[in-house]
């Protein structure tokens, strides 16, 4: 193909073609390296779940091979460019009320670990109100919470609730409102980790918040199973929705990991660094462009 397409040009501009072809693959290779080196430094890391690097798929490239699904309507999904290269998710659950994308983890699945860590990467849209990124349903949550009237941006918020009294409880919200606030349209890396005593939150690779909770991560053996009428249909992850309450989401996420470990500080910036030092954030196809257009002026 690539022949057929060179025939009757000259020979400036077949030199001109070829590099142009040369230069494409080594950007895309770029690209594909970008999201490599991050796979790479998280599966390196001891205690991994779950990872889902959200690249045009819903597929955990962690050990267990717990693949996500879409639920309700295809519409509130698509793909964007992702942090610093690849793809990531969009979801306008907003929008598409009942949205989100699916991960299996009912009681007794390999998510039921007393210490766990999180990390994944959002991109909010203007909405106000609450923004539910991620979730285990009725067991703890990351969201953000935008309110104009009140403070500017959008607060960040953790919680674990009571893993027996589900969907109540617990440590209550974790949040500044102050200090802690991201911006629409620009990319954060938000996580949380909790060692069985105490839930701590990150911001790009910073520790922001901290909370004592001792009173345990569920499922616990008196965690209700099904969950009581009105919350929720099980106990799985959902990205893009908080299924208790009907708390929805208009933006971008990128690469989702659950770990059983508790990553200390250095970790999570690692992972932040990993992510945002691979290469120029110019993605391949603003380079193909601007290359593809020099060598139709020669």
């Amino acid at each position: 193909m690539a022949i057929y397409l060179l025939k009757g040009v000259n020979s400036m501009k077949l030199r001109f073609a070829i590099a142009f072809v040369v230069c494409f693959s080594m950007i895309t290779g770029i690209a594909i390296a970008d999201q490599d080196a991050l796979t790479t430094k998280i599966k390196s890391m001891s205690g991994l779940i779950a990872y889902y690097p959200l690249e045009s798929d819903y597929k955990d490239v962690g050990p267990k091979k717990l693949h996500g699904a879409e639920v309700g309507d295809a519409k509130a999904f698509g793909w964007t460019d992702g942090v610093n290269g690849g793809k990531a998710l969009t979801i306008d659950s907003d929008q598409f009320n009942g949205s989100f994308l699916d991960i299996p983890a009912p009681i007794g699945s390999p998510f039921d670990t007393a210490t766990a860590s999180c990390v994944t990467w959002v991109k909010l849209y203007p909405k106000n109100g609450w923004q539910a990124i991620c979730e285990r349903s009725n067991l703890w949550y990351l969201e953000t919470e935008n309110k104009p009237a009140e403070w500017k941006d959008n607060a960040v918020v953790w919680r674990i609730y009571d893993p027996v009294a589900v969907g109540g409880g617990g440590a209550g919200q974790m949040r500044d409102n102050a200090n802690i606030a991201i911006k629409d349209n620009e990319w954060y890396q938000l996580g949380w980790t909790y060692d069985g005593l105490t839930m701590v939150g990150y911001v790009n690779g910073k520790k922001v918040i901290s909370k004592d909770y001792p009173d345990k991560l569920g499922p616990v053996a008196g965690t209700p199973n099904p969950p009581p009428a009105g919350k929720g249909a099980n106990y799985n992850l959902s990205l893009g929705t908080w299924q208790q309450r009907d708390d929805w989401f208009k933006g971008a996420i990128d690469d989702f990991a659950y770990f059983s470990s508790v990553l200390t500080e250095n970790e999570m910036m690692s992972l932040y660094e990993t992510m945002m030092s691979a290469s120029s954030s110019v993605t391949s196809k603003d380079k193909s462009a601007t290359l593809w257009g020099e060598i139709k002026t020669k």
